[in-house]
Order: structure tokens, then sequence, then C-alpha cells
């Protein structure tokens, strides 16, 4: 049952609608283009081509296989979702400037634990290994405001850090930490589904959140929160996280369990 129940949060969160709001995105193709249509077909006539490099903007109604883009130019048609990356530059990070208004919420809850946000968020996504630690720590434990503040940041953290830095920087995580920021990501602004946009557009990343022996050792490590575990009698290695804790990631509404494929 808990299997089941892992798949079904995976699932929910998944699929979860996508807001009809205006993105960045850049395409993601083996060949290096991909024709923009007049219509939401493949059928349809090419009014346009896009090359790997070139953003654009786009829109998705909620479970639409395509989006409508609009080039540079002007022009605008239809994409196929699956061909779509999410685009960011560092203008989308947090800025080092101080903010007449006074901090956010997320900036006052990361100077509680001696952190300047901005600064620790812009070094994360050039791959410093202690600032990623500190950033999704902060993503995982911020609540109400503070959590709203650093909502979609995630995000694009690690699309401008890439693909092969990140896989790198979670495989020598140990096994709670990589989970707690694969519940993060996979709730923080992709399109749906989120699982399959990793695989498409972050292979060694999702190679190292989705391989099916994580889910053996997730289930160990729940065994381990039980003190009557026959895992803990036969001396499973105990391993040290929140995961024994009330407000265990996989507990709460729509996180994702294990093997999420």
């Amino acid at each position: 049952m808990k299997a089941v129940s892992f798949v079904l949060f995976a699932c929910v969160l998944a699929f979860a609608p996508l807001a009809r709001a205006q993105r960045a995105g850049v395409i993601n193709d083996p060949d290096g283009f991909v024709n923009v249509r007049a219509e939401k077909s493949a059928d349809a006539a090419v009014i346009a081509t896009v090359k790997t490099g070139e953003p654009f903007t786009f829109e998705c109604e909620n479970d639409a296989d395509w989006c409508k883009v609009t080039l540079k130019s002007g022009k605008s048609g239809w994409m196929h979702l699956s061909r779509i990356r999410l685009h960011f530059t560092e203008k989308d990070l947090p800025t080092t400037e101080k903010d007449p208004t006074g901090e956010s919420e997320i900036e006052q809850f990361a100077r509680g634990r001696g952190l300047n946000y901005a600064a620790v968020t812009r070094r994360a996504a050039r791959g410093d290994s202690k600032a990623l630690k500190q950033f999704f720590s902060l993503a995982q434990d911020a609540d109400g405001a503070a959590a709203e503040s650093i909502g979609g940041v995630p995000t694009v953290v690690y699309h401008l850090l890439g693909d092969e830095k990140f896989a790198k920087f979670l495989l020598a995580q140990p096994l709670p930490y990589r989970m707690m920021v694969r519940n993060r990501i996979l709730s923080d602004g992709l399109m749906p589904p989120a699982n399959l946009y990793l695989s498409r557009h972050f292979p060694q990343t999702a190679k190292t959140l989705f391989q099916r022996e994580m889910g053996r050792l997730v289930f160990a490590e729940r065994s381990l929160c039980d003190p009557q575990s026959l895992h803990r009698r036969v001396g499973v290695e105990r391993i040290e996280s929140r995961a024994c804790g009330a407000d265990r990631e996989e507990d709460r509404p729509g996180a994702i369990g294990s093997d999420a494929r």
C-alpha cells in the first residue's frame, strides 16, 4: 500500500495544473531546431523555425500538449510542449541590492540563520557546493510567507547551473538530502508532467533522483522510523535524516514518493 501511495502522490504532483502565464523558453531538440506551427498539430503548416539558443515566450493551457509561443519577431504559433525547456538568466535571481521597501520574508528568514539570501542564491547558481546546500535547506525549511518568497527560485538555480553540474552535486549528497531536493524541485513550477520534464531536459539529474535503487532505500528509511521494525533489529544501517520526524517530506500533501516514474 505504501508503494501505491507513493505512486499516487507522484501522479498528483506531476500532473498538477500549469497556470496560464507567459514564461521564457528555449528549445531542446537534437536536430538543433523546432518548427512553429500554425495550429496545434504536427501536420499544421510551418510558419517559423526556432533554433537552439533562441529564447521566446510561451504559455500553455492546463494539461495541454501544445503551447502558444511568441518569437522575438512578434510572430506567434504553436510548439509541442516536449520541445520546450524553461529559460532563465541571472536577472531572474534575487538581487544583492537593498530594496528600499525593506527585506522580504525569505531574506529575513535567511538572515536569522546568518545567511545573505541573495548572495547564497547567486553562488548556488554558479555551482558553489556549500551555497547549494545552504540554498536548498532554506527552500526546504522556509514556511508561510518566506516559502512563498522563495517559490520558483530553486527552478531558476538549477536551470542556470545545468544538468551535469547539478547531477554531480546531487550524487555527492546523502540519500535523505537528495530526496528533499527532489521533492522541492518537483513542486517548484516545472511544466507537467514534472518527472518527464526532468528526464527530457535534465537526464543526468533525473537518473540521480529517480533511480530504482532509491525506492528500496526509502522504504528502509521508513522502517528505521518504526521502533518495532525488523530492519532495525537486523541491523540495517541507520540513516540520520529528518525523514523520521513528524514533518517528513513524503508525508506532506503533494510530496513525491520513491521511484516516481
